[in-house]
């Protein structure tokens, strides 16, 4: 796969079959679409040899059929969910996410807000911004099927497909890195 290193770039992370026994053992079945794990001492293995790696995951469920529209996750110089690692977990085949190229007069929303006075969000006090659905786009120059790690560059807009018959399950590891652009700059990721 040729990655656009704009959006995203793949990352070994080692074994993560643990994420997949938390997923069935922990997540409520009826979720839809996000459920946030604290991150405890059962993946320390994981993050002992991975300290990029943050306090929370957010299992993120999609259902055949269904999509998750065009958005950035949290606000620009937020570094809520700045950057994440990606992570199939079940079914990530016939499963795309899109990166856009919006028109600068765009306007966003936040539909999780509750008490914007109170910064109280129904996404368990995240923010993310959509795009009020009569923008259209300008163009998609990336889109891929996450079928491994990835670093997610959640800033840029983008939005999730579910085009297969089957439910998807994709962890979305929270890190440290604050922006995107450090976290390329720690991986050493330079445009070819």
């Amino acid at each position: 796969m040729d990655y656009n290193l704009d959006y995203a770039f793949p990352v070994d992370i080692g074994n993560f079959t643990k994420l997949v026994d938390i997923y069935h053992t922990t997540v409520p079945k009826d979720v839809m679409p996000v459920f946030r794990y604290r991150v405890g001492e059962e993946l320390d293995y994981i993050r002992d040899n991975y300290s990029w790696l943050g306090d929370y995951i957010d299992y993120f469920v999609l259902y055949p059929g269904t999509s998750i529209g065009i958005h950035t996750d949290g606000y620009l110089g937020d570094s809520f969910r700045a950057v994440v690692c990606n992570i199939p977990i079940i079914n990530p085949l016939k499963t795309f996410t899109s990166w856009y190229v919006m028109p600068d007069d765009t306007e966003w929303y936040d539909p999780w807000a509750i008490d914007r006075e109170g910064g109280t969000s129904a996404y368990k006090n995240g923010i993310s911004l959509w795009a009020k659905p009569e923008y259209k786009p300008l163009s998609v120059p990336f889109e891929l099927e996450t079928v491994e790690p990835i670093i997610f560059n959640t800033k840029k807009p983008h939005s999730i497909k579910n085009k297969g018959t089957a439910k998807r399950v994709m962890a979305s590891w929270h890190t440290k890195f604050e922006t995107y652009e450090q976290a390329r700059e720690y991986f050493n990721i330079t445009n070819r």
